[in-house]
């Protein structure tokens, strides 16, 4: 926590081409409320949150789970079963998350201008952990390219009840 920010979205002009966002040097260590208003992924998702000394305002980010890795859900995926598998873990992130008051611990950027997080609910006290024990995410350290999904790793947890009434969303 070696800054002190005004605004999470700094804005400047210095290149000539009108006010773009600038994120501060460091978004590391704070701890923040908010909500959560869409699950783009099983380890993404997009926030309306409330930055400390700054009153009632709520700033929209992008954020990832700090520690895990979900399968791709998106064009990105390299196979059927990782999409339908990325898809399932999306569905159960969703059913954590959305329409609950979220605490979020920062720890900076990352290399896409996500908002890095572990986050918490009154009902899941860490939800990076949830995602592991009930999905086929897997520790992410965020430093190297995570490898190829397996099979077997996919559906490792087919049989978990919870997760297992996520496998059929389309």
């Amino acid at each position: 926590m070696g800054c002190v920010m005004d605004t999470p979205a700094e804005r400047t002009d210095e290149d000539g081409f009108g006010s773009e966002p600038r994120f501060p040097q460091c978004l590391e260590g704070h701890t923040i409320h908010g909500r959560v208003t869409r699950v783009i992924d099983g380890d993404t998702f997009q926030a309306s949150l409330q930055w400390p000394r700054l009153l009632n305002e709520h700033y929209s980010f992008i954020c990832r789970l700090n520690s895990i890795n979900a399968p791709e859900s998106t064009f990105r995926a390299k196979s059927d079963l990782e999409k339908r598998h990325g898809k399932a873990c999306a569905s159960l992130l969703s059913t954590v998350l959305i329409g609950h008051e979220v605490t979020c611990q920062t720890f900076g950027i990352d290399c896409w201008k996500r908002l890095l997080v572990s986050i918490s609910t009154d009902e899941v006290k860490d939800v990076a952990s949830y995602m592991l024990e009930h999905s086929p995410c897997q520790p992410y350290d965020g430093k190297r390219k995570a490898p190829p999904w397996t099979p077997d790793q996919l559906s490792a947890k087919d049989d978990d009840p919870v997760y297992r009434k996520h496998l059929h969303v389309r």
